[in-house]
């Protein structure tokens, strides 16, 4: 048996000479042991807000950046569900102050031409359009009574 590279025949054969396909008798062997796996970049979101460290009895542990408490992050062993459950209930997480809400789409005409417009996004306001209703029936002179009739009512 003869090493050639980092591959081990038992035929003796030269690595140039024959293609690169495994044989039943050929093993892939890593010749240089000291090289370390490359670190994959973590998948879940969670590690966005938490950070790794290793704890005094060689635990893999995660700290929250906000409040630092710890929870337990071996691979092997723990998930990440106990770091999501923790981002939606900690108080000083950050929350996102965007609506996420659905936009709906909206269509301006423009003052040049029929055929140009704007498309713009628009969200519906309640207290919006209570105020214009309010000021619809004070501008208009209507009676109270008009909010009454078939056309604003919702079913």
């Amino acid at each position: 048996m003869t090493q050639i590279g980092s591959r081990i025949s038992e035929s003796g054969a030269s690595n140039e000479s024959t293609p690169n396909t495994s044989s039943p008798n050929e093993v892939e062997v890593d010749v240089d042991t000291s090289k370390k796996r490359k670190l994959m970049e973590p998948r879940a979101t969670c590690w966005k807000h938490f950070d790794k460290f290793t704890d005094e009895s060689g635990a893999k542990k995660a700290k929250c950046k906000y409040c630092a408490k710890p929870y337990a992050a071996s691979t092997s062993s723990n998930g990440t569900s106990s770091m999501n459950t923790h981002m939606r209930t900690c108080p000083k997480f950050p929350r996102d102050t965007v609506d996420k809400g659905q936009n709906l789409i909206n269509f301006l005409p423009s003052s040049m031409g029929a055929k140009e417009g704007v498309i713009s996004t628009w969200k519906f306001d309640q207290a919006q359009s209570r105020r214009a209703l309010a000021k619809m029936i004070i501008v208009d002179e209507l009676p109270f009574s008009f909010v009454e009739k078939e056309g604003l009512k919702t079913s």
